[in-house]
Formats: structure tokens, C-alpha cells, sequence
């Protein structure tokens, strides 16, 4: 299984997703049809879910998204909780994202199962 790296894009986010089970996404995503972007990340995911067993970290250091990724991102944590290995989310957030915070805690609510991280810090390295 290779690695999936996509670059960002004018609307689109970093992506990395490394079969050693690290995976990140991070700085904006505001595209009008986020699932034909994230498609090829699901289909990735699944394999890396059904064939491998290692653990999982998933970093997320989003600045921006729009209602459309985070629907998204749900469908991810959604398949992430599907793992038999230990996943770890690490939500990102400024101190002075209080949105984004906030975001990363209804995530936390809605995927117990999920080890997720909200990880508050002064300065977030979104590039």
C-alpha cells in the first residue's frame, strides 16, 4: 500500500496519509464539492482499515473549513471508529478559535470510541 499525499490547493487541504498510520490534514478547506476530494481519501482508509492493523494517529490542524468538509470530516471519524486498531484524533486548535474549539469538542462528544484529542495551543502550524 503506498502513501496518499494530496497538496494543498487554492481550496483544498494538505493531506497525508502514511501507511505507517500517521496521518494529517490541515490548513483550508472551502470547495464547493468536498466529496470528490475526499473520495479518494475514504477509498484509502478503507483499504488501510481492512488490511492493516497498526495504530492509527490523526492530526488535525484545520484553520478553516466550510459546513460541506465538516460533514466530511464526520464520514472520516465515522469510518476511523470502524478500526480494530487504537485511533488517536488530534484536533488542533488556536486559543483564539473558540470555533474551531468548539468544533473539536462536538467531535470529542460524538465519537467517544475515538481516543480524541482537543489540543489547544497559542500558535497552530496550519503549512
Amino acid at each position: 500500500m503506498k502513501n496518499l499525499f494530496q497538496a494543498p490547493g487554492s481550496y483544498t487541504p494538505y493531506v497525508s496519509l502514511d501507511q505507517n498510520g500517521k496521518f494529517e490534514i490541515k490548513g483550508e478547506s472551502n470547495m464547493e464539492y468536498p466529496q470528490q476530494f475526499f473520495e479518494p481519501i475514504f477509498d484509502w482508509l478503507e483499504k488501510f482499515i481492512a488490511e492493516s492493523k497498526l495504530p492509527i494517529q490523526f492530526d488535525v490542524k484545520m484553520r478553516y473549513y466550510n459546513t460541506g468538509t465538516s460533514r466530511t470530516l464526520f464520514e472520516i471519524f465515522s469510518l476511523l471508529e470502524k478500526s480494530d486498531s487504537p485511533v488517536a484524533v488530534n484536533w488542533y486548535a488556536s486559543t483564539r478559535d473558540t470555533d474551531m474549539i468548539d468544533d473539536g469538542d462536538g467531535f470529542q462528544e460524538d465519537f467517544p470510541s475515538l481516543n480524541f484529542n482537543v489540543i489547544i495551543q497559542r500558535e497552530v502550524a496550519y503549512e
